[in-house]
């Protein structure tokens, strides 16, 4: 299977609520985390995924973080009073990956 054209796949990346961390002394630190979800890409050469993330919307860091064939993960570290742009892709056994996902934004609080 080949992942390089956009048609063959399409995922939907939904955002939960921000984490705030937390210090030693219970105080609030000063990095937030949220979970990202997704639908799930039913094919059998499907070896995982991997988050894209950007504080710049169309531009992320390379590469990616591959999170194995799980469609949830949650990003940590992240800055207060920021706005976040997320894209996921999938990538089979071979190494093919496929176009980025739709792309999704929040801010931390």
């Amino acid at each position: 299977m080949s992942y390089s054209s956009k048609a063959d796949i399409v995922l939907v990346l939904a955002l939960t609520g921000f984490l705030p961390h937390c210090g030693d002394g219970g105080e609030p630190a000063a990095a937030e985390s949220t979970t990202l979800t997704w639908d799930a890409v039913s094919d059998p050469d499907l070896a995982g995924y991997r988050v894209y993330a950007s504080d710049s919307p169309g531009t992320y860091t390379q590469p990616g973080v591959s999170v194995g064939d799980t469609t949830t993960y949650e990003v940590e570290g992240l800055k207060r009073d920021t706005t976040y742009y997320f894209v996921v892709t999938a990538y089979d056994f071979m190494g093919n990956e496929s176009s980025y996902s739709n792309e999704v934004s929040k801010t931390t609080p």
